[in-house]
């Protein structure tokens, strides 16, 4: 994958992240937050993985 896919693919986690950040602030039931919560985990998961990735192989750009 290029630089600009692992960094585009980056920021779609980073808005996913943000859209279920945004959506745990306002739902009340535990089992829905409890999903979110989990949803945001994964996003900063995948995201941790894409900055390894763009750190590793950004050195040629």
């Amino acid at each position: 994958m290029s630089q600009e896919k692992l960094e585009q693919a980056k920021r779609n986690w980073e808005e996913q992240r943000a859209y279920y950040e945004r959506e745990l602030s306002i739902v009340s039931s535990s089992s829905q937050k409890f999903e979110l919560k989990k949803r945001i985990e994964e996003c900063e998961q995948e995201i941790e993985s894409l900055e390894k990735k763009i750190n590793s192989s950004g050195f040629g750009k």
